[in-house]
C-alpha cells in the first residue's frame, strides 16, 4: 500500500533536501531513497551533491578557457607554471581563483598566458599593476593536485613538481614575469625557498657558474653577469621557446 506524505514530512524534505540529500532524509524519515528523490524532484529540489556535480560539469566544459590546460605535462604548461611561481597566487575561500599580478610594463606576459590557455578572461589594471584572475574550479583543483600551492599562497612553498626537461620553459615564464635579461646579464627574482633550486637546475643544464644573490625580505634575486654564462643561459632559454 502506498504511503502518503504527511505535511510535516513534506516541509522537512523541502527545507533540508539541498543540504541532507536523499540518503540522509530517507534515513531520517524511514523511507526509501527513491521515494525521497521522486518527491523532491516533483518540487524542483536538488541536493547539494547534485549541485556540486552540475557545477563541476559546467566548470570542466567552460568555453572561457581551456580548463584541462594542466591535466597533462607540457611545455606551455611549464611556461605558465613559471609565471605563476613568480607572480601568482591561489584563492580558495569562496571560489577557486588563479590570480596573476605583474607591473604595468609587463602586461605582455599576461597576454601570453591568455593565449596559451585559450582564455577569454580580461586583464584588469589597477594603478601600476596588471591583474589577471582565472576563476574555474576544475582548472584550479587540477593545478593544486599536480603542483601544490605557489609561494605567494603558502608559508612553506613547494618546489614546482616538473621534470628537468620542462625547466627551461619554466625559467622563461619566471623570467618574463619578474626577471630581466640583456646582453650583459640574466637575472631571476622569486621566493627564497625556490630560487636556489632554480639556480641549481640552470647551472646543471648550462654549466654556468654560481650566480650572485641579493635578498629583500623573502625575495631572492639571482644574477649572472659573466659573458660566457650569460651567453650559455641565453641559448638555453631561447632553445626552449
Amino acid at each position: 500500500m502506498r504511503r502518503l506524505w504527511m505535511p510535516a514530512e513534506r516541509s522537512h524534505v523541502l527545507e533540508r533536501y539541498s543540504q541532507d540529500g536523499p540518503a540522509g532524509l530517507a534515513s531520517q524519515l524511514g523511507r526509501s531513497v527513491d521515494s525521497v528523490t521522486s518527491f523532491a524532484r516533483r518540487y524542483g529540489q536538488k541536493s547539494l551533491r547534485s549541485r556540486e556535480r552540475q557545477a563541476a560539469s559546467r566548470s570542466r566544459g567552460s568555453s572561457s578557457l581551456n580548463t584541462r590546460f594542466f591535466d597533462e605535462p607540457s611545455r606551455h604548461g611549464a611556461f605558465v607554471l613559471g609565471v605563476i611561481w613568480a607572480c601568482g597566487s591561489i584563492k580558495t575561500k569562496h571560489e577557486k581563483v588563479l590570480r596573476l599580478v605583474v607591473p604595468r610594463d609587463r602586461r605582455n606576459v599576461l597576454d601570453r598566458v591568455l593565449e596559451l590557455m585559450s582564455s577569454k578572461h580580461l586583464i584588469q589594471t589597477y594603478d601600476e599593476r596588471n591583474v589577471l584572475e582565472l576563476c574555474n574550479s576544475h582548472l584550479v583543483s587540477t593545478f593544486l593536485d599536480r603542483f601544490g600551492h605557489p609561494p605567494a599562497s603558502s608559508a612553506d612553498p613547494d618546489l614546482p613538481w616538473i621534470g628537468s626537461e620542462f625547466v627551461p620553459m619554466f625559467a622563461n615564464g619566471h623570467l618574463q614575469a619578474t626577471g630581466g635579461r640583456s646582453e650583459t646579464y640574466v637575472s631571476l627574482r622569486g621566493h627564497e625557498a625556490v630560487m636556489p633550486w632554480l639556480a641549481g637546475e640552470i647551472r646543471s643544464q648550462t654549466k654556468a657558474g654560481p650566480p650572485t644573490e641579493e635578498r629583500l625580505g623573502k625575495r631572492l634575486t639571482i644574477r649572472w653577469q659573466s659573458p660566457p654564462d650569460v651567453a650559455g643561459i641565453g641559448r638555453w632559454l631561447d632553445g626552449a621557446l
